[in-house]
């Protein structure tokens, strides 16, 4: 048995989503969002360095000694799956594990807002799922193709690194493709897919000019394409937030402060401030007033549950 196994097994024992190792420091989990420390010792290099390489395959740990970053994903003998990470710190090796759920929720099961299907079926344009690491972007975007796939007859391609989620087909034809593995760069799997009468795209991450310029074109061309980016909020793409000829003016012209009175005004298209959902939450008794403080872009409106005034 690899010797990270232990740690693996442990995760689904304790429910915790991530596993942190870390060279010079002892093993950690998340749990419910928590950081729990281990009785463990700390990991020397030796020893993590095996734990790392014996469940990695040899072209990937190959690569990642040459660019000390990896993403890949894991089995644990075909019980539970795995999103590694592997990096390179100050102190040495390390490595980010994070469980992936077996079951592909649906939407209603995540409680996302119903324009989400609507925006599902167009046939064409660019879809974006954003927020931070951690804040369920993979998880959206499978519920939304797992929703196509059952509803209507397209031809799906997703493009990770690695692939998380696995699709089996429904009414739908889906081809999933592994960065590093099965295509070489996210840029190269687009270029080809244009070609491939595909209608539906997912691109794992928007991580580059390339990617976003080639992603661009296909949604021009007839594609409907959803990716991913790191962001928090509406100006920088979060909430729920759908083009409009006001909001395309407003983003040519730089004037980004505008957006937010245009998606207020937009609410019954199907437009959702953050801080309008932190509320709904809230009052369904669904987070706590921490939760909706420390979530919120408008710290003032949910003031008095900060933890600094003990709310």
């Amino acid at each position: 048995m690899a010797g990270i196994h232990q740690f693996l097994e442990a995760m689904l024992s304790n429910e915790a989503s991530d596993l942190h190792l870390a060279e010079g420091h002892s093993p950690k989990y998340r749990v419910y969002g928590e950081m729990v420390p281990t009785d463990e010792p700390p990991l020397d290099r030796d020893t993590l360095r095996t734990m790392l390489e014996e469940v990695c395959p040899p072209e990937r740990w190959k690569a990642f000694l040459e660019s000390s970053d990896l993403d890949f994903a894991y089995s644990l003998d075909g019980r539970a799956r795995y999103r590694a990470n592997y990096y390179r710190h100050a102190g040495g090796l390390g490595a980010a594990f994070r469980l992936i759920p077996s079951r592909i929720s649906t939407l209603e099961q995540l409680g996302m807002p119903t324009i989400l299907k609507d925006l599902a079926q167009t046939r064409n344009g660019l879809i974006l799922v954003t927020g931070p690491t951690g804040s369920g972007k993979s998880t959206t975007l499978a519920a939304v193709i797992d929703f196509i796939n059952a509803n209507f007859c397209r031809n799906i391609l997703t493009i990770e690194e690695p692939i998380e989620f696995i699709h089996m087909p429904k009414k739908s034809i889906i081809i999933q493709r592994e960065v590093g593995t099965e295509v070489r760069s996210f840029g190269e799997a687009l270029h080809v897919a244009v070609h491939e009468d595909v209608d539906v795209v997912l691109v794992g991450e928007m991580r580059d000019l390339e990617t976003i310029g080639l992603a661009l074109t296909a949604a021009e061309t007839g594609v409907l394409v959803f990716g991913t980016l790191h962001t928090n909020s509406a100006p920088k793409s979060a909430e729920v937030l759908i083009r409009t000829a006001a909001i395309a003016s407003a983003i040519r012209e730089g004037q980004t402060n505008k957006i937010t009175s245009q998606m207020i005004a937009g609410k019954n298209m199907g437009m959702q401030l953050i801080d309008d959902s932190v509320q709904e939450l809230l009052d369904a008794g669904r987070i706590s007033g921490e939760t909706a403080y420390l979530a919120s872009l408008d710290k003032e409106r949910f003031a008095k549950f900060s933890p600094t005034t003990g709310g």
